[in-house]
């Protein structure tokens, strides 16, 4: 079974690629999906999300993650903190989604896989990277961000010059019929790996 890692920024299109290999019945993991379902579904891991960030980040409806956001963006260390006590409940929750998959190939979706140091894990990586103002556009398109918002969410990711060193493959993401293709060129390199 080969496990493909799949990175990049934020706006830089990862669950759109995501979402191609989807297409083609591959199994694919979204972390940052997971981790949020987690956060609202995982006893312990809520119990120690409210001893960190106090009950009330939790509301009738699940986490508060717009005041959960107000805070971790506004602090690197409080950023850190939430990374590092969801981690372990992620990592876990993927080791479960491997075991019920037969296919050859799975791929796993993260902005944060270097962030973490996690790249021993894949025997491949995809950076997707992209020009800053598509992102913008993108992110404000998206999730209605303000430039403020944007400009410390990526404050907060490794810079593409860090990242492009320790990928296999790099695409970027500027025109999706040209993404395409190259999706699918580094997808029949992925398929003819040993």
């Amino acid at each position: 079974m080969k496990i493909i890692g799949i990175t990049g920024g934020i706006g830089t299109g990862k669950t759109k690629a995501l979402n191609f290999f989807k297409s083609k019945n591959i199994p694919c993991y979204e972390s940052d999906r997971r981790a949020k379902d987690l956060l609202n579904s995982e006893a312990e891991l809520i119990k120690i999300i409210k001893s960190i960030f106090g009950e009330d980040i939790y509301n009738e409806s699940g986490i508060d993650r717009k005041a959960l956001a107000s805070i971790v963006f506004n602090d690197e260390e409080s950023l850190q903190t939430l990374n590092d006590t969801v981690h372990p409940f992620v990592k876990s929750d993927f080791n479960k989604f491997i075991k019920k998959q037969k296919s050859e190939i799975i791929f796993y979706e993260s902005a944060i896989i270097f962030e973490h140091a996690m790249q021993e894990y894949f025997n491949k990586i995809i950076l997707l990277i992209s020009p800053f103002k598509d992102r913008i556009k993108r992110l404000i398109k998206r999730d209605g961000f303000s430039l403020d918002e944007i400009k410390k969410r990526i404050s907060n990711q490794f810079d593409d010059k860090d990242k492009i060193p320790l990928s296999d493959y790099i695409i970027n993401n500027k025109f999706w019929k040209d993404t395409v293709l190259e999706l699918e060129k580094t997808y029949l390199k992925i398929k003819n790996l040993d």
